[in-house]
């Protein structure tokens, strides 16, 4: 079993598959973590989402300011900018779906007593243990 943690995805998943097809990634015995930015800027936001979520508990990610950006959008409380590209994922049936699989994400994950994956904005004064209560908050 491996851990892969990739960052930036940015809904660039012909790379992203690219380079899981490189290391041989086995859902079914390796684990896959992003660091964040799992859509924006890049062609494919909605593939990309349906494509993390179809790999269940192999998968796991903390949020991205992009990632934050696309949840706010839906909400009405930004507007999309045109190098977005959440047109498609906007006007997907499943949108919601989407959004409240997105909001399950935290904005940090131990991993084990010494490893932390969070995209920006850790502290130097905190401890691993209050990054993660102030992630979950």
């Amino acid at each position: 079993m491996a851990t892969y943690i990739v960052g930036d995805i940015q809904a660039c998943l012909v790379g992203l598959q690219l380079l899981l097809k490189k290391v041989e990634f086995n859902p079914q015995h390796d684990r896959l973590i992003a660091v964040g930015d799992l859509i924006g800027r890049g062609p494919q936001a909605l593939e990309t989402l349906q494509y993390l979520q179809s790999l269940g508990d192999a998968f796991d990610t903390v949020l991205g300011n992009h990632d934050l950006h696309f949840i706010a959008i839906y909400a009405g409380i930004r507007k999309a900018k045109p190098n977005d590209k959440f047109d498609e994922l906007l006007a997907s049936p499943n949108i919601k779906h989407h959004i409240d699989w997105l909001r399950q994400k935290p904005l940090a994950l131990l991993l084990d007593p010494n490893t932390l994956v969070c995209h920006a904005g850790l502290h130097p004064s905190w401890s691993l243990k209050k990054q993660k209560s102030i992630a979950k908050k």
